[in-house]
């Protein structure tokens, strides 16, 4: 008798995660646009998205920066390289209360581009 893969649980009560040769991914999901509509896409079962070190929209006059969801300025984007309208825990944050409401799970990978992100 052939045994099924073993598939990934979030947890003990929730619901099985895809297994990852069905995942349907959301690339470069870095600003509250392209995460909404991540979320609300019942077909997306896995989000990627990009951290560095650089300006939330708010906090630009003060220089504060914190970790925020941005890529490197080689790619497209609709907003300026280190300058984002998204924060990384804004981002985690609306990813665990949209999986709250909907009930469905996705993958989240996130892509570290600088060490910074990481406090030690």
């Amino acid at each position: 008798v052939a045994k099924s893969p073993p598939v990934a649980m979030a947890s003990s009560s929730s619901s099985p995660l895809p297994p990852p040769s069905s995942l349907v991914w959301s690339h470069a999901t870095n600003s509250k646009a392209k995460l909404d509509a991540a979320l609300s896409d019942p077909t997306i079962t896995a989000i990627e998205a990009d951290i560095l070190m650089g300006h939330y929209d708010r906090n630009i006059r003060n220089g504060d920066v914190v970790a925020i969801m941005s890529h490197p300025p080689h790619e497209l984007s609709d907003l300026p390289y280190q300058q984002s309208d998204l924060t990384a825990e804004q981002f985690l944050d609306t990813i665990f209360q949209g999986m709250r409401t909907s009930g469905q799970r996705r993958h989240i990978k996130l892509d570290f581009k600088e060490a910074a992100v990481v406090k030690p």
